[in-house]
């Protein structure tokens, strides 16, 4: 049923949190190492582990937030009647004033649209180019602030995409502007990790 099938998305949606925040707080209080164990192995593994954790749950936020943005702009288009004409189902209004306003709302939302597919794509490659050379990155004293950068910075652009969707459909200018100043912001410290892993990282052959 749906409930039991929410309660199982629920409980999955809790434990990948738990996973997240044991690798976070692995990584930044790492455990004793064992004799003869390698403390920079363990303390980098686990900042690896946090890393990845965190790309991969982010990601998923941010796809899943386009194609939100999508469905919505594909919405105010039948309002507008301005999807293709074989789609039979769309309004077509006769009233002036709201014809010019489904016409407003579907600019609206395919400047957004068009702003979130300028901006998410290229921090997606950026992410995960970085997660994947910073395991090679093995001196524990470089490694550690990239991964610490990349645990801020990741999150601070998912959040800033959303508000800044959110600002631009509420027409709130200046929240929106801080918004796009947080996503510029993170796009920057990801693409200086991204150049700071490849000097550092020590690739196999």
């Amino acid at each position: 049923s749906l409930v039991s099938e929410s309660r199982v998305a629920s409980r999955r949606v809790g434990e990948f949190k738990s996973r997240v925040a044991g690798a976070l707080a692995r990584a930044s209080t790492p455990d004793k190492p064992a004799a003869g164990t390698n403390c920079t192995m363990t303390v980098t593994s686990d900042w690896n582990a946090a890393v990845f954790y965190l790309t991969s749950l982010c990601f998923t936020i941010l796809v899943l937030k386009m194609y939100v943005v999508f469905f919505i702009t594909g919405g105010k288009k039948s309002k507008a009647g301005e999807r293709a004409p074989e789609d039979t189902y769309q309004r077509l209004l006769d009233d002036d004033n709201e014809r010019r306003a489904a016409h407003a709302a579907v600019d609206r939302w395919k400047r957004i649209t068009q702003n979130d597919i300028e901006n998410i794509p290229l921090f997606m490659i950026a992410m995960w180019v970085n997660a994947l050379l910073m395991l090679w990155v093995a001196d524990e004293t470089r490694h550690t602030p990239l991964a610490v950068a990349h645990v801020v910075a990741v999150p601070l652009f998912t959040i800033a995409r959303i508000g800044h969707t959110a600002t631009y459909a509420c027409a709130c200018s200046y929240a929106r502007s801080i918004f796009f100043l947080l996503n510029m912001l993170s796009l920057l410290v990801i693409l200086g990790c991204v150049l700071a892993a490849s000097f550092n990282a020590e690739l196999p052959g």
